[in-house]
């Protein structure tokens, strides 16, 4: 059984550098590394994965491991939604310093990523399938932090890997098509700056999603998700907590103070302890369920070294739709 470890502390880096230290012995890492960070947000930096945790997994990696080559990727949907390229959130976070920083790192925007294998994804109304990014990646590490969300209640480092789905595809996980409608929010209200169009934007795809049957919706991200997750698995989850975001994450949610990083070569076990930090229980978390169901995982927390968890549990403020996303399981 993986171990997950858990640290305090009020510096993020020194925070990420110590829980990687406990599982020193569980991490196989070798050849060429993606670090998956997580930028969902065009501009709010409690949305995203914070650039001093990406240094602080690369500190670790380079003093450990000799001869690596690290990617740090990401293919943002907040930055396809607004028509705009990743690189723009890479830059406006200062991610591309990373490759001046250290000799081993490249940043790279996975948005014209043009290699992929299909996976069959359940739909609302039949079926479809959505493009993986096929890749030649030795260890995948998924770096990111808990957040609720608005349709399968916590994203943490397993949800994290959804960008690895081509961009066009990723509303297929929910179970529904039309990717018109992804991008109507930026076309139909060019004349504004962007940081009206995105909350515009985000109220249209609302109202199109519940028209389309969010209900159903919900239970399909939830089945989707787990069999994603299990075709690009991390080898290594971290969670940088030193801040999470309740209420309407994965985007306009509020930051919770937490201090804490959590780290585990079982994606499932580090997202465990993140939605535990949560005031959740991982079994009432659909994807969860099904992962664990399935042998890709385990969510409790044996195995937990570091602190105690009870004593940095909080009590989140769920999303406005939590109510119905509790109602995952397929009848």
């Amino acid at each position: 059984m993986a171990g997950v470890s858990l640290v305090c502390g009020d510096k993020r880096r020194d925070n990420v550098i110590k829980a990687l230290e406990l599982i020193r012995g569980e991490i196989r890492v070798r050849g060429k590394v993606l670090i998956k960070p997580n930028l969902s947000s065009l501009n709010n930096p409690y949305a995203n994965t914070s650039l001093e945790a990406a240094e602080g997994v690369i500190d670790f990696l380079n003093d450990h491991f000799e001869g690596l080559s690290i990617t740090v990727g990401e293919s943002s949907g907040s930055a396809f939604l607004a028509g705009m390229p990743t690189r723009k959130v890479l830059e406006h976070f200062g991610y591309y310093g990373l490759q001046d920083k250290y000799g081993n790192v490249r940043v790279a925007d996975f948005d014209g990523w043009s290699d992929f294998r299909e996976m069959p994804v359940r739909m609302i109304r039949g079926h479809s399938k959505v493009r993986i990014m096929k890749h030649d990646f030795d260890y995948i590490i998924s770096l990111s932090l808990p957040k609720t969300h608005d349709f399968v209640i916590a994203t943490l480092g397993i949800k994290n890997i959804m960008a690895m789905a081509h961009r066009y595809d990723r509303i297929h996980i929910h179970g529904l098509k039309g990717k018109a409608f992804l991008q109507k929010g930026t076309k139909m209200f060019p004349f504004l700056p962007g940081f009206l169009r995105k909350p515009l934007h985000d109220i249209g795809r609302h109202i199109v999603v519940s028209l389309g049957g969010y209900p159903r919706s919900v239970i399909l991200t939830n089945i989707n998700l787990a069999e994603l997750a299990k075709k690009v698995k991390p080898d290594l989850v971290v969670l940088d907590a030193m801040t999470g975001m309740q209420g309407e994450g994965p985007l306009l949610g509020e930051p919770v103070a937490l201090g804490v990083a959590v780290a585990s070569a079982d994606p499932l076990k580090a997202d465990g302890v993140g939605v535990r930090l949560m005031g959740l229980d991982p079994a009432d978390i659909g994807y969860f369920w099904y992962l664990q169901r399935d042998g890709f995982g385990d969510y409790s927390p044996e195995g937990l070294i570091g602190e105690p968890l009870e004593r940095h549990c909080r009590k989140f403020r769920m999303h406005p739709s939590y109510a119905e996303q509790k109602k995952w399981r397929e009848q």
